[in-house]
C-alpha cells in the first residue's frame, strides 16, 4: 500500500500542541481517508500499515 498523507497542526514539531486533521490517499485503491483529532490513534495505525509512505509536513 502506497500512501500519500498530510497533517494539519497549529505549529511545527517543536511548537506543536494540537493536531487538527490527518488526511491520506491510498494510490493503490484511489481512496482518500480523513481523520479528525479524536481519530489520531486510528490514523497512526493506518499509516503504520503502509509499505511506502509519502508525507507532506511529515516526519
Amino acid at each position: 500500500m502506497k500512501i500519500i498523507n498530510d497533517i494539519e497542526t497549529n505549529g511545527l514539531l517543536d511548537q506543536l500542541t494540537k493536531i487538527h486533521t490527518i488526511v491520506a490517499y491510498d494510490q493503490s485503491t484511489n481512496k482518500s481517508y480523513s481523520f479528525c483529532p479524536q481519530q489520531i490513534n486510528e490514523a497512526v495505525l493506518f499509516l503504520e500499515d503502509a509499505q511506502e509512505l509519502i508525507a507532506h509536513n511529515g516526519f
